[in-house]
């Protein structure tokens, strides 16, 4: 075997794909991660992970290619990460990977800071008074509440799963009754002139809000981490997912609703806009109560921002990717966009995923659990589909992964060519030239995936996307879109940060 591994090329090694088997066999005398969390558990997590974060279209799209995923590799933990490894290979996985990991640290550091801004209001200022008169050693006061913060929940994860998620679902219901306080009582003070006008920015700017915004889409990937902790992981994961989705809508949209309403947007708070909204209209004490609420809630979704680092990296580490190096410091003020940019990147990655595995054969399963040195995908008898008339075999397989990857590249040529927006108004020559060739490349890619969907699909038991090329090809097109309303520096400053990290720990498990 280590004479195989070291005749394979060192390109071929790179794009070598992790076979999907039973991951409950994997590694019988190893410890792995006890099964405590339920249905109920997992939507908690979910829930609480995106509470007071935002909702767009994309997240249903997500949603069901996600749960999918849940299904197909159920006994993992990893997410995105396990699923980028089984269908588009290592290095790709490992990118991601990385990626997860970043935007999980920003997400925890942000949550942090929210939280740390609500304990000061909570102390009438008192906390940043003190601060501020530290003098000029640093531009910016540092947040040491944040940083505490930071500590308690480090502990609070050490007691184990069970009792953390205990924690959480405890959180969950504070942040039920703060929604019904908000909703029910603001009803009593919002005024339609608020609304107008309605959509001051336009499109523009909506859809850059939607893409800055994308940060908060991570409780998908907490779910989808849990899949080794889950008690039945093929049922658990697509409910929580859909379940969550549906209370976060109801919860989120109906605040967002009831918070513009009641005071016009220019005159919200940006720190703490849900809580300082109370003082603005009249009534100071209620702000207290909200207080509670935000805290609760942010500590939830610190908690799911918290929860899925560790199994990330344990997936990494367990199929051998070792790594060390786990520090970085960027002295710009983008996080949130990066962490937007690697959301983005492994929702675009599910997506992909579920596309190519609905169309390849599942004999891999009857192979034991190793990473594979061959190219593709191993295969042993052809397994029909459900109608057994039109069975998936390699040919098939093969051909719909070429005609997918044909696809993304119409789909980002597309996406350039319509950034300004602008270029659709066909006022002047070049304008239409544009819009007659995104036209053809539209016509293109709908013809390609209208090749796709006529050939056989393996479809498995349990939880299915619908809608296969349609609506996974559709979450591609809008998640690469969103990525591309976000402004370029925001890419040169992920671009360095992958580099240096990829760069360094790649050369660490390669020695």
């Amino acid at each position: 075997m280590e004479e195989k591994q070291n005749n394979t090329p060192a390109l071929k090694r790179l794009f070598r794909l992790k076979q999907i088997t039973n991951f409950q066999e994997e590694d019988e005398d190893s410890k792995n991660l006890k099964k405590v969390l339920g249905t109920g558990d997992l939507i908690s997590l979910g829930v609480g992970s995106c509470v007071g974060t935002g909702m767009y279209l994309v997240t249903g799209i997500v949603a069901k290619t996600m749960a999918e995923l849940g299904v197909r590799v159920p006994h993992t933990t990893g997410s995105a990460y396990i699923y980028s490894y089984v269908t588009v290979g290592e290095i790709i996985a490992f990118i991601i990977g990385w990626n997860m990991i970043l935007e999980y640290i920003i997400g925890t550091a942000a949550c942090a800071s929210a939280l740390s801004t609500c304990v000061d209001i909570l102390s009438t200022g008192a906390i940043s008074n003190v601060t501020s008169t530290w003098g000029d050693v640093w531009d910016s006061p540092p947040d040491i509440l944040a940083w505490f913060i930071t500590l308690v929940m480090m502990f609070v994860f050490v007691n184990g799963v069970k009792s953390s998620i205990q924690l959480n679902n405890f959180l969950s219901i504070i942040n039920f009754l703060s929604w019904v306080i908000v909703v029910f009582v603001g009803l009593f003070f919002i005024h339609l002139s608020n609304w107008s006008p309605f959509a001051p920015f336009g499109i523009r700017g909506i859809l850059k809000g939607a893409a800055t915004c994308f940060y908060a889409f991570i409780g998908f990937d907490v779910i989808a981490t849990t899949g080794e902790e889950a008690k039945d992981p093929k049922r658990s994961i697509p409910k929580a997912i859909i379940t969550s989705l549906i209370i976060l809508m109801v919860a989120y949209v109906s605040c967002t609703i009831i918070l513009t309403l009641m005071v016009p947007y220019v005159e919200l708070n940006e720190e703490a806009a849900l809580v300082r909204v109370w003082a603005q209209i009249g009534y100071p004490f209620l702000q207290w109560v909200i207080c509670i609420g935000a805290v609760s809630a942010l500590t939830a979704s610190m908690f799911g921002s918290m929860f899925p680092m560790p199994r990330i990296a344990y997936a990494m580490a367990k199929d051998g990717l070792i790594f060390r190096f786990l520090s970085e410091v960027n002295d710009k003020g983008v996080l949130v966009e990066m962490m937007s940019i690697g959301t983005l990147l492994a929702y675009t990655l599910v997506d992909g995923c579920v596309l190519i595995l609905r169309y390849q054969t599942d004999q891999q399963k009857n192979y034991p659990s190793f990473i594979s040195d061959t190219e593709g995908v191993d295969c042993g008898e052809e397994e029909e589909t459900l109608d057994e008339q039109t069975p998936v075999s390699q040919l098939s397989g093969k051909i719909v992964l070429k005609l997918c990857f044909l696809a993304l590249i119409l789909i980002v040529i597309v996406e350039l060519l319509i950034m300004d927006l602008d270029l659709l108004i066909p006022t002047v020559p070049l304008n239409i030239f544009i819009c007659f060739v995104v036209g053809f490349l539209l016509l293109l890619i709908g013809l390609v995936l209208h090749v796709i969907s006529k050939f056989p699909q393996d479809k498995q038991s349990g939880f299915v996307t619908p809608g296969v090329p349609w609506i996974p090809t559709l979450g591609i097109i809008v998640n690469i879109f969103l990525i591309l309303r976000l402004f370029p520096s925001y890419f040169g400053s992920i671009h360095s940060l992958d580099v240096h990290w990829d760069g360094n720990i790649f050369q660490i498990w390669h020695q």
